[in-house]
């Protein structure tokens, strides 16, 4: 009987005002990851060589990108190929598990040839899946298969 006495209306009433006006509102959350939210155009993801209009190789191997990452998780091996006349990367290995995103590899880039594309789900089970060949920074990251 205390209960009812010391009940008030008024707060049970302001109570639900709040929920019935929330119930209106824009949702701001998705339900991932069926739903996936679109990176803002400056989010920088996993490192990406990128090709030229005929198929060939951007990079130069200028090497600016080698010297300036802090973290130095970029190899280059230089390579000449017959009919360019720049070098190619013969070999091109990233360690996207030493990687912080900086991107200062790709502002050093004179020749746009990378880039960080906007890839967020990077999670995977074994840490041999972090080192990107030439071969694989081309493609996207593939997709874990998480267990249930």
């Amino acid at each position: 009987m205390n209960f009812i006495k010391t009940f008030n209306y008024k707060d049970l009433i302001q109570g639900a005002a709040v929920t019935f006006k929330h119930q209106f509102k824009k949702t701001v959350t998705v339900q991932y990851p069926k739903q996936k939210l679109k990176p803002f155009p400056r989010f920088r993801g996993r490192l990406t060589l990128l090709k030229d209009e005929n198929g060939e190789d951007k990079c130069v191997c200028c090497m600016a990108c080698v010297r300036i990452c802090p973290t130095q998780v970029i190899e280059i091996k230089p390579g000449k190929k017959e009919g360019r006349k720049t070098r190619y990367p013969e070999e091109y290995n990233f360690n996207m598990d030493r990687c912080i995103f900086c991107g200062l590899c790709v502002e050093s880039c004179n020749f746009g040839a990378i880039k960080l594309n906007d890839e967020y789900e990077l999670a995977q089970y074994s840490r041999k899946d972090f080192y990107f060949n030439k071969e694989k920074m081309y493609v996207p990251t593939p997709k874990v298969e998480y267990k249930k």
